[in-house]
């Protein structure tokens, strides 16, 4: 899946035009840190990229693990199904 926030790229999934994984932003979110702590951390990252990553993270109760690799990931309609 290739889209305008999220690539497939060896067996994992990076932030569109970066080399950030999208779980380091999801990891990131999990620790408690803001969106501008994320982008202090990711200066490469646009803002719309960091808040994309915190809708994976919060925006589905259900969601294919296939992004993280934890159950309850992103919307279903984000990730083809296995």
């Amino acid at each position: 899946m290739n889209s305008e926030y999220v690539e497939e790229r060896n067996g994992g999934f990076y932030i569109s035009g970066t080399r950030i994984s999208l779980d380091s932003v999801v990891y990131s979110f999990e620790r408690g840190n803001s969106p501008e702590a994320i982008q202090e951390s990711f200066p490469l990252l646009k803002r719309a990229q960091i808040l994309w990553s915190d809708c994976i993270l919060f925006g589905s109760p259900t969601a294919s693990p296939r992004v993280s690799g934890r159950k309850g990931a992103p919307n279903p309609g984000l990730v083809d199904s296995p």
